[in-house]
């Protein structure tokens, strides 16, 4: 009987008659061709206009290092340069190295108003209030007499949101000195080492429900995960 049953599977496997789970594919590899596709062609999610890489495995590992400057480049030009902010959406997929948000942030002067042009006035307020914010802490330093710690000259700025639902992160995660205007939500994602956001600001609350840390985490990745509890 079990002959009769193997066989039976392995003709139903060979017409394509098998369970929906035995060809279900996996990420697929983002190329040159397709990330230029997606950057053509956002979308619209939940009313935002979101550059969608959904399902995608990206290779940002140093010997892919042609593709990992592009890819930082093209995206970073996408979601920051235009007058409305794009939101990135990174869910479901796998991250194979490092996964860099400061390459994909505005660069700042911690003082001035460079990048003011670009910023709605909503984002402005809450950049002109980050900025005091930190003023108010070096002040604070130097008044207590304590050794003063290196202070970035400058803040990265995230614009959209940041959706890395369901992701794994095959490396470490650089979100440190960012401020983010929008979301950044990872409910479910795995992340297999260091995941780092030190000095970042975050205009909503960052989401980590369920995600999984195989690594490392700052103390803003730790209050989140208290709140979460």
């Amino acid at each position: 009987m079990w002959i009769r049953a193997l066989c039976l599977g392995l003709l139903m496997w060979a017409l394509g008659l098998g369970p929906a789970w035995a060809d279900a594919p996996g990420p697929l590899l983002l190329t040159p061709e397709l990330l230029q596709q997606r950057l053509d062609h956002p979308v619209q999610r939940d009313g935002k206009p979101t550059l969608d890489l959904r399902r995608f495995t990206i290779d940002l590992r140093p010997e892919h290092g042609d593709f990992r400057d592009r890819f930082y480049q093209q995206v970073r030009q996408t979601l920051q340069s235009g007058s409305t902010p794009l939101a990135l959406d990174l869910s479901k997929g796998v991250i194979l190295g490092d996964l860099d948000l400061q390459a994909l942030s505005l660069r700042e002067p911690l003082y001035g108003e460079a990048l003011f042009p670009l910023l709605t006035k909503a984002e402005q307020a809450q950049l002109q209030r980050d900025r005091r914010r930190l003023s108010q802490l070096s002040q604070l330093s130097r008044s207590l007499l304590l050794q003063p710690q290196p202070t970035a000259q400058a803040l990265f700025i995230f614009r959209g949101g940041l959706n890395l639902a369901q992701t794994r992160v095959n490396g470490g995660v650089n979100g440190a000195d960012i401020f983010f205007l929008g979301s950044v939500t990872a409910p479910g994602a795995q992340f297999t080492q260091a995941l780092q956001f030190t000095e970042s600001r975050f205009s909503q609350p960052l989401t980590l429900t369920a995600s999984q840390f195989f690594g490392p985490v700052d103390s803003a990745v730790a209050s989140s995960l208290r709140r979460c509890v």
